[in-house]
């Protein structure tokens, strides 16, 4: 459920920067409504996170962050390979 709720909110986040850099007829709005679907599971994520915490959640939390380390250990790898 953690994890649902990070992408939904990353995604709403995500589609504010597209309107925001697109800036088509209409942006305004649409960034506006994705901007308020960004908090709105922005907050539902610290709500479900902090109550399912105790319930085991806490090893999901440690899954999302181990796996977006090691992303991002082969990110760094691939760039400087490449740039050799």
């Amino acid at each position: 459920m953690i994890g649902v709720f990070i992408s939904f909110t990353l995604s709403q986040a995500g589609m504010v920067i597209h309107w925001r850099k697109a800036k088509a007829p209409g942006w305004k709005t649409s960034a506006f409504i994705n901007g308020f679907g960004a908090v709105v599971t922005g907050i539902v994520l610290l709500i479900v996170t902090v109550t399912k915490t105790l319930e085991g959640a806490w090893i999901v939390l440690l899954l999302i962050r181990s796996s977006s380390r090691c992303s991002r250990r082969r990110a760094n790898t691939t760039t400087m390979s490449q740039g050799n």
